[in-house]
């Protein structure tokens, strides 16, 4: 019985910090989470089929652009600010093709400017939630929601 409720509290733990087995595709939307590519970007489970493919892609999800910008133009610091208005959720940049030179780009977006989105979850329902909540916040009254996927660039 003991061995069983230590098994359980530790899948527990596991699952708050975000360190569970996760499925091919799953997007870690925790900002606890462990940042496998570039603290900037939105990471996922990524594949790892071993196959020669020049790109993997995550399960599709909700996002709130809460900003666009001209490209590679909003910075970490500016970021960091906005991830603390949202602790539950990762707050996430494009930064495709920038000096810094992430590997990651999203669906469903304009790819000649640049953009800051918060996780917003993998349906519409917590999705509009999320859009309540933003809108609170004066400074992203135009932000909308987006379903995309994170895109990692293998080759």
């Amino acid at each position: 019985m003991k061995i069983v409720c230590v098994r359980l509290l530790m899948i527990g733990v596991f699952l708050h910090l975000g360190i569970a087995q996760a499925a091919p595709g799953d997007i870690y939307g925790s900002p606890s989470a462990s940042n496998l590519i570039h603290p900037a970007d939105l990471n996922f489970q990524a594949n790892n089929r071993g196959l020669a493919v020049a790109e993997d892609r995550s399960n599709p999800f909700y996002a709130i652009i809460l900003k666009t910008a001209a490209h590679c133009s909003i910075g970490e610091k500016e970021r960091l600010r906005t991830q603390q208005l949202f602790p539950r959720n990762k707050v996430f940049v494009e930064r495709y093709q920038c000096a810094d030179e992430s590997p990651v780009w999203y669906t469903n977006v304009n790819r000649q400017v640049s953009f800051m989105a918060v996780y917003a979850g993998n349906n519409l329902t917590s999705a509009k939630q999320l859009l309540k909540k933003v809108k609170q916040h004066r400074q992203f009254s135009d932000a909308n929601i987006r379903r995309m996927q994170v895109v990692l660039e293998v080759d």
